[in-house]
């Protein structure tokens, strides 16, 4: 059920794709945000009710398309690279991370954090920095830690209704759903609030 929280999250981002601004960089990354986000939370929920090998592979796809919609956003605002070639980087890479998954599925957690990482890491130089991207790398190294205390099996009590891996996914779905503000903060590549702005 937690899974849920993601499509929750997702919705509510698209609500919100006008704070940023009409015809942004940034509000097509809100609104692509919110669609990864439907998919993932959707993708979770099926793997988690059947536990099926189709469904882990989905469930780990909507990951990977987040990471890398994070990191090639976060290319194109700090005009690396055009939008439409980041595009066409999602796609192939995440061609390649599929077939990894088929070829080695128990490498989806380091993975995910080799995804993930650029994208943060960029969101993090001086000119895109932020207040909200902090909070949202902090709900997310907590949620990470979690989810890899469950995996260990530290906390992990199928009959609890506390869950490492639920709260995960609440984590999770509330870094994302920060990273709106994040964007709002820092339209147009530059840092309105935080650190980019100098506080």
């Amino acid at each position: 059920v937690t899974s849920l929280a993601f499509v929750a999250v997702g919705v509510g981002a698209w609500m919100r794709r006008t704070v940023v601004g009409p015809r942004t960089v940034e509000r097509r990354l809100v609104v692509a945000l919110g669609l990864v986000l439907v998919v993932l939370g959707a993708a979770s929920f099926l793997y988690h009710a059947t536990l099926s090998y189709a469904g882990q592979l989905l469930d780990v796809t909507g990951m990977y398309l987040l990471g890398t919609v994070v990191g090639t956003g976060a290319l194109v605002r700090l005009r690396l690279v055009r939008p439409g070639v980041a595009v066409l980087g999602v796609v192939v890479v995440n061609v390649v991370l599929a077939i990894t998954q088929y070829v080695a599925p128990d490498a989806r957690r380091i993975l995910f954090a080799v995804v993930l990482a650029p994208g943060v890491l960029l969101e993090l130089s001086p000119s895109l920095r932020t207040r909200a991207i902090e909070v949202s790398l902090a709900c997310l190294g907590l949620g990470y830690g979690l989810w890899l205390l469950d995996s260990w099996g530290t906390w992990c009590d199928a009959d609890s209704i506390w869950q490492g891996h639920g709260a995960w996914h609440l984590l999770g779905a509330a870094a994302a759903y920060v990273l709106v503000d994040h964007y709002r903060q820092s339209v147009g590549g530059r840092a309105t609030r935080g650190f980019g702005a100098g506080q």
